[in-house]
């Protein structure tokens, strides 16, 4: 069996479990979750305060593509702590992004695991203001959002995730057949923040990682201005979508026409 079939067996097998947990988990919570919204009137005006929760679990290319997003809510309110909530595989690409104050990792390698490691993240973000779920599919996110107790708990929607209605406080929906980027966008932009622009992403990633790098007055490019070595950007995709992995063979044949070799 090849390593890409044992990932892709083990990703079926997490999915499952969040499907049958998850849907188990929103069956308890979603009736105390209307009940206690009922009676504790709680005010759920989009006005950030003090700490803001990103989840976020699978695709580490999503996280890039969320950057002009995370970017412009972090300029927009850089007194705020901004969390993250997220998986081992992710962590690399969150912490060269240099947005987050906090990357708080859910172990997803056993059940047992899972359950622990959320528990301690679901300690860190108790109460915590605003959550932002950026999962689409996700049960078991939708749970933990709603553990938190967050004043706001936004999240995606389409129309096979209903069951996210009423037991998060606010819905934007997800069209599968556009970028993504606008929805991550439309999150922020919910708590008036407008997305940064892509020279300013490439500035903030660069400089946060100790590359000088410069915009050029005639064309706007971004160039590298003192970086030790050839940086080498492999754009690939998890097991969710193997799919669309280019083999060794098409990147023999791509990656010439890009480096112009």
């Amino acid at each position: 069996m090849s390593k890409r079939t044992e990932e892709s067996m083990k990703l079926r097998l997490k999915q499952r479990l969040d499907y049958m947990l998850g849907g188990a988990g929103i069956g308890v919570l979603k009736p105390l979750a209307l009940l206690l919204g009922a009676l504790l009137r709680r005010d759920h005006g989009l006005t950030v305060k003090d700490h803001v929760a990103i989840i976020k679990m699978l695709g580490g290319g999503s996280l890039v593509i969320a950057l002009p997003a995370l970017l412009g809510l972090r300029r927009k309110y850089p007194h705020v702590r901004l969390s993250l909530v997220t998986t081992s595989a992710l962590k690399p690409f969150a912490e060269v992004l240099a947005i987050f104050d906090e990357i708080l990792i859910v172990n997803d390698k056993s059940l047992y695991m899972l359950c622990v490691s959320a528990m301690r993240s679901l300690q860190r973000l108790f109460r915590v203001d605003t959550i932002l779920d950026f999962e689409v599919y996700s049960k078991l996110t939708t749970v933990f959002s709603t553990l938190t107790c967050a004043r706001n708990r936004i999240s995606f929607y389409l129309g096979s995730t209903f069951w996210r209605e009423r037991i998060a406080t606010h819905l934007i929906f997800f069209n599968r057949f556009a970028g993504s980027f606008h929805f991550y966008e439309a999150a922020v932009a919910a708590l008036g923040a407008e997305p940064a622009t892509r020279v300013a992403c490439a500035f903030h990633v660069a400089r946060a990682n100790g590359i000088e790098v410069y915009e050029s007055p005639t064309n706007g490019r971004v160039s590298i201005c003192n970086a030790p070595s050839r940086i080498c950007v492999s754009p690939a995709c998890s097991a969710l979508s193997n799919e669309r992995m280019l083999t060794g063979s098409q990147w023999e044949r791509v990656l010439p026409r890009l480096v112009g070799e």
